[in-house]
Parts: structure tokens; sequence; C-alpha cells
């Protein structure tokens, strides 16, 4: 296997399984404590925070060099730089950016419901190259991953540690009465606008997955979606793995004008991207978008 041959994926990897790793001690501990009775918004808070120190602290000991895009940091418009001391930094000193989302469905974690939390990393060279990325399933101890070149899937135990890699690729291709549709819809603002705006699309599909961001790209990968559409979420959600790792187990991945997606550094845009796990079922999901 050649993913932990490559040191870009494997910092992706390490930085991940301990913000997992984090948001489970965390979550035993404000359990036991009674917070997700009496404090749900704190809970999450605390956990953003923590889970984003610890990529940092993995990011600081690997002596990565470059620029740390966090969905925390970028709320208040921080981009801090990682500049290791002493010598030469991983890769040479090769200088990359490090995009994070370090829980993604803090919601639903606030919620005490476990299901969709998700640490997730991405690596890109200045150049926008994508080097490295992982995404880690909490509640299901599944772990996702790739390199340059191929993607890659575990379980992982109570620690987070994979134990058993195998390569992961997109499933074959299915008539579209029997595919899932992956649409975000937990929160009112987006289940409206499923539901209105992209009906013709929706009504489509034999079963509706209520989930995006990262995971919904790895979610089509991992064959429990056929079709994911990722619109109007921030550049974290689709920059911090997701994309990368279904790319790369061979989805068809590409914005509603045919272009796939690019590094955007400056974090800005905004797209809407559709992913197939195959070009069949991403052709028809377009012409039902209009």
């Amino acid at each position: 296997m050649n993913l932990l041959s490559s040191p870009w994926a494997a910092v992706a990897v390490e930085a991940a399984t301990a913000a997992a790793r984090k948001l489970v001690e965390l979550h035993a501990s404000s359990a036991r404590g009674g917070q997700f009775i009496n404090a749900h918004e704190d809970a999450s808070i605390q956990a953003d925070i923590e889970t984003e120190a610890a990529i940092l602290r993995v990011l600081e000991e690997r002596r990565v060099t470059g620029t740390f895009l966090s969905e925390e940091y970028l709320k208040d418009g921080n981009r801090p730089e990682l500049s290791p001391s002493g010598g030469a930094g991983l890769d040479a000193g090769r200088r990359v950016f490090v995009i994070a989302d370090p829980l993604d469905g803090s919601a639903l974690y606030a919620h005490n419901l476990p299901l969709w939390w998700y640490a997730c990393v991405g690596i890109y060279g200045e150049a926008g190259e994508a080097l490295g990325a992982c995404i880690v399933d909490v509640p299901r101890r599944v772990i996702y991953a790739c390199d340059e070149n191929a993607a890659y899937r575990s379980v992982v135990d109570d620690r987070m540690q994979p134990s058993n890699w195998s390569s992961l690729r997109a499933p074959a291709e299915r008539p579209l009465s029997e595919c899932w549709l992956e649409i975000y819809a937990l929160k009112p603002k987006y289940l409206f606008q499923a539901a209105e705006q992209y009906r013709p699309l929706v009504e489509a599909f034999r079963g509706i997955v209520p989930n995006g961001g990262p995971a919904g790209f790895t979610d089509c990968a991992d064959g429990l979606a056929d079709v994911y559409f990722h619109y109007d979420l921030p550049g974290t959600e689709h920059l911090s793995g997701g994309v990368m790792i279904a790319e790369r187990a061979g989805c068809v991945i590409t914005d509603l004008e045919g272009h796939r997606p690019v590094f955007d550094p400056e974090m800005i845009e905004r797209p809407q991207l559709l992913c197939a796990t195959g070009p069949g079922l991403h052709a028809k999901a377009m012409e039902l978008l209009g």
C-alpha cells in the first residue's frame, strides 16, 4: 500500500485521527458530566476548539510549513502561518495549504446525536496540487484517505487507529430508479432549498441521504450514495479532503458548467458541485439540474 509512504497523506491521517480521538474523549467526558443536557452549544464550541488544536499539534510536530485554513479560524478571518523552527520542515520545507474541518457535524454533536460527525484534513501544494487527505467518520468508525494517486478505506478502533487499509473505488453505476441522492437538508434553510429549488433532482431518486459537506463526496466513493449535490457551503466543506478522496476513488465531480473543482486559496468560492459514482449518472443528474 502506498498511502503512508506519502509524507503528506501520512500527515493528513495523523492529524485527522488526532482530532477524531479528541472528539471521542470530549464526548465521553461531556456525556458523563451531563453537559449535553445543560450546555449543548458550549460542548460543541469546546469540541471545535480542541479538535482544531489537536490538528495543529500534529502539524507542529511533523514540521509542516505553510498556511492553515480551518473553518473555525476562517470565521474570524484568520489564516495562521505554519513555521517550524530549527531546520528545514517536512519535505525539505515545501510550503503547503492545510485545509481542516476539525468537527464537521457540530450541530449534531451539540444535540448529542451520534450521527455524521467527521474530522477532515486536506493538504494542497502552493500551486493547488492535491497532496493528501483524510476523513474520519467517527460514529461509524471508518476512515478514508488518499495520496496523490489513489484512495483508501479502513475501519478504526476506539483510539481512531486504522487497522486494515484497502483500496477505495466507487461502485458501479446503477439505474437512476435504484439510486440514492445525498443533499444537505438538516437545517431548515437547506431543507426548503432542496425541496423547492432542486425538486426535479430530488424526485428522481429512490431515496435521500440528508447529509453533505466533506463526507458527501466520500459517501459516493464508498457506495452510501450514488450522487451527491453540494451547494452553498463554505470552501472548507469540499477542500478539507472530500473532493480529493472521491476523485481518486473514481468519482466524477464537476461544477454545473462541467469544470472540475479547483483549489481556492482565498476560500471565497461556494461552488455548486455534482459528484457521481460514474459518468452516466453524472450526466443524468446534470440534466435534472437544468
